[in-house]
């Protein structure tokens, strides 16, 4: 579906906005587009503010014109790319695949959607801890009701514990926590087995040198294909957390604190490196990047207790020296 038409008396508006945009001022571009929606809500002018609200790292209001658009013209295909984009960024990931795929319904070919949907899978893919697929619901079987003169006592109740035990209809896999405990469940029970016939030390490698290409996705996979292979690495735990908090950095940019403690690649890295640390407290780089992920998040006090316990091991390291210093500025 094409764009509606844009409502004549915010036109003018709407206009300077785009111009506001196209030029990258930004703060200039809302304020046009604010002006202009209090004559009249407009689905363009509120689905331009969404994408302003996101250059502006806005999620939460990009998300909620975006959701305003929609309800006055819920066939604009564009609309659900605006609402995945801002889910997206603020952690929401499989909502924002849901709005990204009801928006193909509308228009299979739409370019933008389609890409959009391939990055996310790129970043979000089956297989990384904080993707969790959907799974279908379970089909009831009918079975035939014995005659109560047929049925033993003993297996009548244990068809009935078995019942009140079983997932109720519809059920669906577990969260990003669960999908992070069955992982690092696997890989303490595969121990030292090699994964595809590589070492750990050539899969941690691997993932080392797509981490330095920019490939964060990628190198998140390589270091679990390495924990698989060796799970007793504590620098393979420490440099899957460095790739989640690259990426962290990346799609997190504009969340509250309280919403980046919540975030996936937040927990996620936050449980590899207490992990990495479990195996060696004396790993001063897994410390630093605690004491970083700490900072991310405003947390100063906890990284400052995190740098502390690196310099006790290196008092000369230079990531904990400088982090230390910059959370001091803030407390």
């Amino acid at each position: 579906m094409a764009p509606p038409p844009v409502h004549p008396e915010v036109k003018t508006l709407k206009e300077r906005g785009d111009q506001a945009y196209a030029g990258r001022d930004f703060a200039a571009a809302t304020e046009c587009y604010s002006e202009a929606l209090e004559s009249t809500q407009d689905a363009v002018v509120l689905s331009n503010r969404s994408a302003t609200y996101a250059q502006r790292r806005r999620f939460d209001k990009a998300l909620l014109d975006a959701d305003k658009a929609l309800k006055l013209c819920p066939g604009w295909s564009r609309l659900y790319h605006r609402r995945g984009h801002a889910l997206f960024h603020l952690g929401r990931y499989n909502e924002a695949m849901a709005a990204l795929e009801e928006g193909l319904k509308l228009d299979g070919q739409d370019k933008v959607l389609l890409e959009a949907i391939a990055k996310m899978k790129e970043y979000t893919a089956p297989g990384d801890d904080f993707w969790v697929p959907e799974q279908p619901e379970p089909k009831a079987v009918v079975k035939e009701q014995p005659k109560p003169k047929e049925a033993p006592v003993k297996e009548a109740a244990k068809d009935a514990s078995a019942e009140a035990k079983a997932p109720a209809k519809g059920a669906r896999a577990g969260a990003f926590s669960q999908a992070r405990a069955k992982a690092n469940t696997d890989s303490k029970a595969e121990g030292t087995k090699p994964a595809q016939g590589k070492s750990a030390e050539e899969l941690r490698e691997k993932g080392n040198s797509l981490f330095r290409e920019g490939n964060h996705s990628k190198a998140v996979r390589a270091y679990d294909e390495a924990i698989r292979a060796d799970s007793s690495d504590a620098r393979c735990w420490a440099n899957r957390a460095a790739a989640q908090m690259a990426m962290l950095s990346e799609f997190g940019q504009g969340l509250s604190p309280a919403a980046m403690r919540t975030n996936p690649y937040f927990t996620n890295s936050m449980n590899d490196l207490s992990e990495s640390l479990k195996l060696d407290a004396k790993y001063t780089k897994a410390w630093a990047r605690k004491g970083q992920l700490h900072a991310m998040a405003a947390e100063y006090s906890d990284a400052l207790a995190a740098y502390d316990r690196g310099l006790a091991v290196d008092p000369t390291h230079p990531d904990c020296l400088a982090g230390r210093r910059f959370c001091q500025t803030r407390t």
